[in-house]
């Protein structure tokens, strides 16, 4: 093999890997867990390719995959049906998967609207998803 052949080998395999995620990539692309990526490998719901012990996703099956997702409107998921009319910090916290700490800091700079009963502080779920749909706007 010349030089030549040598660097167009190294320039289609940099082309190649410009066009594939690892599992790593992907998890920083989609700010998920790596356990996230692998569940729905598992479940044969993200396509990919299995090399020995590695896994690729190509970029366009990962596109082409992620536009046929249909998307379920935010007020229609279960977990939104299901929260109470007045929702503690503590348990927002959870739901969207932020520290109570940072939720406290959008309280008090008024981000979230919110009422104070003493020193308790309580959001109402229509308050919420008002919030959430502005922010995801």
């Amino acid at each position: 093999m010349t030089n030549k052949d040598r660097y167009k080998s190294d320039c289609h395999e940099l082309n190649l890997l410009s066009e594939v995620f690892k599992i790593n990539d992907l998890a920083k692309f989609l700010t998920i867990s790596k356990t996230t990526i692998y569940n729905l490998i598992i479940t044969k719901k993200l396509p990919h390719l299995k090399i020995d012990r590695t896994i690729i996703i190509f970029k366009q099956q990962f596109i082409d995959w992620q536009s046929k997702r249909s998307i379920t409107p935010l007020p229609e998921t279960q977990v939104i049906k299901n929260l109470p009319h007045i929702i503690k910090i503590s348990t927002l916290a959870k739901i969207i998967n932020i520290s109570k700490s940072k939720l406290y800091d959008l309280v008090d700079s008024n981000l979230i609207c919110h009422s104070k009963i003493g020193t308790r502080i309580i959001i109402f779920k229509n308050d919420f998803l008002n919030w959430l749909s502005e922010f995801s706007n």
